[in-house]
Parts: C-alpha cells; sequence; structure tokens
C-alpha cells in the first residue's frame, strides 16, 4: 500500500474537534505522518503518539480516530510492530475519556488482530 493511500483523508479529518490527552487532536496528523514515513523522527513521533493518545493507559475521542490510520500503517507493511503494538494498547484500554466504552475497538478494521 503506497503511503498517500496510507495516510488518505489524514489532512482533511477534522482533528481540532476530537480531543487526546493535552486537548484539540490538531498535532496528528503531523505525528502521524512522521511516524508511517519512518526516518529519524519516526521514534519521536512514536513516543508523541503514546502519549497523547493513550495517556498513562486512557484513551480519547481523537484514539478513536487516530486508529485506522495506524492500522493502514501496520497493514502497509510500513512500522508494523510498533503501529500493532501501539493499536493493541489502544484496544486493551479499559480507562476512556468521553469516549463510549469500546469505541477505539470498533474502530480497528475486524481483520486486524490488533488486539
Amino acid at each position: 500500500m503506497e503511503l498517500p493511500t496510507v495516510l488518505a483523508g489524514l489532512d482533511t479529518h477534522p482533528w481540532s474537534t476530537v480531543n487526546h490527552a493535552y486537548g484539540p487532536a490538531e498535532d496528528l496528523p503531523g505525528l502521524l505522518r512522521a511516524f508511517a514515513e519512518g526516518g529519524e523522527d519516526a521514534e519521536e513521533a512514536l513516543d508523541e503518539l503514546y502519549g497523547s493518545i493513550v495517556h498513562q493507559g486512557t484513551v480519547y475521542a481523537a484514539s478513536v480516530d487516530a486508529a485506522p490510520y495506524l492500522a493502514r500503517v501496520a497493514a502497509s507493511g510500513r512500522q508494523t510492530v510498533d503501529a500493532l503494538r501501539l493499536l493493541g494498547r489502544l484496544a486493551e484500554s479499559q480507562d476512556e475519556y468521553d469516549v463510549e466504552p469500546g469505541a477505539v475497538r470498533a474502530a480497528e478494521p475486524p481483520n486486524c488482530r490488533c488486539s
């Protein structure tokens, strides 16, 4: 899967209307892109993703919206192990802040096997 397909819709998604641990998730497109592209910024982006969308085990509305992008990153063969680990952490969370119970799990593709 090509990177434009993996990140399709990322820049047009209304990130400012969903929150993560630190407020509006306007930084997620850049973090998800840096992570998906790999390279020297990928590890820092991954750390920031953990800190914002699964902060201390809590998931947020932005976590729900980020899950499909992370699943596509994993399916594309980019950052697969790290993306699946992050998806697993999101899926196993029992601490959902302002999110319907199970919403993150439901946002992952059925054949993802992320959790």
